[in-house]
């Protein structure tokens, strides 16, 4: 994908983004700097709240790239965001691929078991979209 926003002014505008640094969160725009600019991002959204639809397409679309093996650098920062929105989910999912045929997901899988809740989770059941 060819994402035609600028990552790194996208990041600066939080919270005003929020939609489109999701959509740049999830995506996997190829671009010089942009796994950089998405573990940022995701590092930033940490301290903002989110609606139940973010929440449910953050948390997919990470653990999807995780099942897959698609994973970029600085991957943590999207895994620590996604446990940080919905901790039984991403544990469970991770029990589940820590028996992995693939090395790295594995890996990944079982950095997740080790994580442990920073503070409340940022999942805002209240919050209107």
């Amino acid at each position: 994908m060819n994402f035609d926003h600028d990552p790194y002014k996208l990041r600066k505008e939080l919270p005003k983004n929020i939609d489109l640094a999701i959509v740049f969160l999830i995506e996997n725009s190829l671009g010089f700097g942009h796994n950089r600019a998405r573990a940022h991002i995701a590092r930033k959204l940490k301290h903002f709240p989110v609606t139940e639809d973010q929440r449910i397409k953050i948390v997919s679309a990470v653990l999807e790239k995780l099942e897959k093996g698609r994973i970029d650098e600085q991957f943590t920062d999207q895994l620590r965001l996604a446990f940080n929105l919905s901790p039984e989910v991403v544990r469970d999912k991770a029990k589940e691929l820590s028996l992995s045929p693939k090395d790295h997901v594995r890996k990944y899988a079982n950095k997740v078991l080790r994580m442990r809740l920073m503070g409340e989770t940022l999942y805002d059941p209240n919050k209107k979209k």
